[in-house]
């Protein structure tokens, strides 16, 4: 299989993602991305909060550069469901070690990347992209869900167990960092508790009214 070439990638806005799932607004890879970019950084720089160091640019740039490719082999395998890639995992022994071989032929960043984290030891970034992964597909789904109700308590209760998986994994592995920040994150993201946008639209209203 031969590496992606920039325009291949540029058709990350194309791909669709949650294709069996009913949802009210499309989302691309693109967009998952970008978004899972964000909530990682901030969880990065929220767990080293605990710590007596910030986080470095190499830490920063894997963070950042893994969001940004992470699903980039979906342009060509497509957003293959995770309960079929686990059937399929479970029934085609040769299926996993497959699909290894062409992500890694499609994005040899991914392969440079996980080898940075071993030479850097800081596993922990696995991680921290694994929450902001699962914490991006529940930002997009609780605002996009559609009118499938029992599927939707289905995603939500598989998120949240892939969340507090998350949470307990970097608990048990790195004990020096305060991986209960990103139930603090999952909780803000769950109530949409704030919004600048908000904030300032029902100031400007005010203003307006009172002028």
């Amino acid at each position: 299989t031969p590496m992606m070439t920039i325009n291949d990638k540029l058709r990350s806005r194309n791909i669709e993602r949650w294709h069996t799932v009913a949802t009210s607004i499309k989302q691309n890879i693109a967009e998952h991305s970008h978004c899972m970019g964000i909530i990682a950084e901030y969880l990065l720089e929220a767990i080293f909060a605990s710590t007596e160091r910030q986080p470095s640019i190499t830490e920063r740039y894997i963070i950042l550069k893994y969001a940004q490719v992470h699903d980039l082999p979906e342009i060509v395998t497509g957003d293959i469901s995770s309960p079929f890639k686990r059937f399929l995992k479970e029934m085609l022994p040769d299926f996993a070690p497959l699909m290894e071989k062409v992500e890694a032929s499609l994005t040899p960043e991914l392969a440079q990347l996980d080898k940075m984290m071993e030479q850097e030891q800081c596993g922990y970034l696995k991680i921290i992209l694994k929450a902001a992964d699962m914490l991006e597909a529940y930002s997009y789904f609780i605002t996009c869900k559609g009118q499938d109700e029992k599927h939707n308590e289905t995603v939500f209760n598989k998120l949240e167990t892939y969340i507090a998986e998350c949470v307990d994994k970097g608990a048990r592995l790195y004990p020096e960092f305060d991986w209960m920040v990103i139930n603090t994150v999952f909780s803000e993201i769950k109530e949409q508790s704030s919004s600048v946008v908000i904030d300032f639209e029902s100031e400007l209203h005010a203003i307006l009214k009172s002028g």
